[in-house]
């Protein structure tokens, strides 16, 4: 088996656990709030990377979390963090996870505008498509509004794009333990913000909910190995596109698990932002072939 299909079965092994967690805390009980969730998912994975970075001989009290560019990635994956975990408990499962699958079109969008990276007419119009697909998913059934659910995946899904942006100018010498670590421990404060604003009481959890907050930690903190590992590991361009497995694995757990009926409204919107995004994968790696430059396409 080549790297580059090492790299692939990963990719695909972490969209799946990205998936199962997201899954899991759709799945807590309706009395358990956001902040909650987000204090638990921060303090297990913070400690599985802390007690992993400790194994290897890292230190994790360093300047590294004072840096620009790592003030930024943990800002914006705050954010990200509050908005994603808050949809998952409002909104059906498979439409959070729909519009998730917004964030490589976003972060093209934001490294032309903000990084001056050089984007097509043909990517722009790629973006624009995978944008109409976010609009679809998102828009209100006649004589309903936009709910504050779909109103924070939205919010999530620009965070955690922020995040890739920001990662940019992350010093290269970052270890990725301690990235893993930060941004795990990141979900800390976003709980207690967010508990400050709701006031919501916490919930003494039911064996039930304990697994589910075990399977949430465990699975979250897999995914970001084996995402790690695979962009590590394997040609980018030719891994990225996996990335969009993971609306595959979220739609069949919905179904089949959760018991969602996934409607054409929701499925055409998708169709629309995978497409588009997978569209401007393509036409990364055809740029990068044509300039004889296998890193432009990362």
């Amino acid at each position: 088996m080549s790297d580059t299909l090492r790299a692939i079965v990963l990719m695909t092994a972490a969209m799946a656990a990205f998936a199962t967690a997201d899954l899991s805390i759709s799945l807590l009980p309706d009395e358990m709030p956001s902040s909650q969730i987000l204090i638990v998912l921060g303090v297990g994975g913070a400690t599985v990377f802390g007690t992993l970075a400790k194994l290897k001989g890292l230190r994790l009290l360093t300047p590294l979390w004072r840096d620009p560019g790592v003030l930024a990635r943990n800002g914006s994956e705050l954010i990200g963090t509050m908005g994603i975990v808050t949809a998952l408990t409002l909104i059906p499962f498979s439409q959070a996870s729909s519009i998730m699958q917004a964030v490589p079109l976003v972060v093209t969008a934001g490294a032309a505008v903000l990084l001056r990276e050089p984007v097509g007419f043909y990517r722009w119009a790629a973006v624009l498509v995978g944008f109409l697909g976010v609009l679809v998913i998102v828009a209100p059934d006649p004589g309903d509004s936009l709910g504050f659910g779909t109103l924070a995946a939205v919010i999530g899904m620009l965070g955690l794009s922020a995040r890739d942006l920001a990662t940019r100018f992350v010093p290269p010498g970052a270890h990725t333990l301690e990235l893993s670590f930060l941004a795990m421990a990141t979900s800390i404060p976003a709980g207690l913000i967010l508990r400050a604003m709701t006031g919501d009481p916490f919930m003494v959890p039911d064996t039930r909910a304990v697994l589910l907050l075990g399977q949430m930690i465990a699975a979250a903190t897999a995914a970001y190995f084996c995402v790690t590992a695979a962009m590590r590991l394997g040609d980018i361009s030719a891994v990225a596109p996996f990335r969009y497995t993971r609306i595959l694995f979220a739609f069949a757990l919905a179904v089949v698990v959760v018991g969602e009926m996934l409607s054409t409204r929701m499925v055409v919107g998708t169709v629309l932002v995978v497409g588009a995004g997978l569209f401007t994968l393509w036409r990364e790696q055809k740029a990068a072939r044509a300039l004889g430059s296998p890193d432009r396409a990362r």
